[in-house]
């Protein structure tokens, strides 16, 4: 088995295990215990992390994951890794709009030239990669809730003692429960989308070599700033 299928096995086995756990947390909900219903939606969220995580492996083997193992132990990784799911996102729909949606547009009047189009689609694609990220530091208000989604998950699931003042999972109200799953719902989006991609196209081969071409290029650049 190479490493490719392997990896994109558990990037379907962990959005699979998402999808169960998102639908538990929405059955746990029904009985009015907010809390746990929503301790477990973040942990859907989590589980969609992961998958995140396997399948940036299985494209990109090229690019050093020095944290890969923590998706596996590390919650609170995980929870603040979020931030890159919502940039992997904005690389997907970047894809479609230089690379996709032009092909589609050829195929409806003149194929003959899609070779180039297909060139110029992975140029612009790179483009947008070194005019974009750079300068991103936060991405929307989305994020700013999942830097308190760790305490949260935890409240949801113990009872705990602040400042002489006892807090169980019931103080978890059903408005809280429906923002997380709003939030959680995106994220399991986001990460399903996926699914439905053809990773081991040619295009997405040809892609592959740009963005390994693009990072290894940025990682010589900075090793000379230091």
């Amino acid at each position: 088995m190479s490493d490719f299928t392997y990896f994109m096995q558990g990037f379907r086995h962990s959005i699979i295990n998402a999808r169960n756990q998102f639908e538990h947390a929405l059955q746990i909900a029904e009985s009015e215990h907010y809390g746990l219903a929503s301790s477990i939606l973040v942990i859907s969220a989590e589980e969609s992390m992961k998958a995140y995580a396997i399948l940036s492996r299985a494209l990109f083997p090229f690019i050093e994951f020095e944290n890969y193992n923590k998706v596996f132990r590390d919650h609170k990784f995980k929870i603040e890794s979020i931030r890159g799911l919502v940039a992997m996102d904005a690389l997907f729909q970047a894809a479609m709009i230089h690379i996709q949606e032009p092909k589609i547009k050829a195929l409806e009047t003149d194929s003959s030239n899609m070779s180039a189009i297909r060139k110029q689609g992975i140029d612009n694609m790179v483009k947008w990669l070194d005019d974009d990220i750079q300068g991103r530091s936060d991405f929307d208000t989305e994020l700013i809730w999942w830097k308190k989604a760790q305490s949260l998950k935890e409240r949801g699931f113990y009872v705990s003692d602040k400042s002489a003042t006892w807090v169980t999972p019931d103080s978890v109200t059903k408005a809280e429960f429906d923002q997380t799953k709003e939030y959680v719902s995106r994220i399991l989006k986001r990460t399903e989308r996926f699914e439905r991609i053809n990773f081991a196209s040619e295009d997405f081969k040809e892609f592959g070599k740009s963005v390994s071409k693009f990072f290894k290029q940025r990682k010589e650049s900075r090793k000379k700033q230091t």
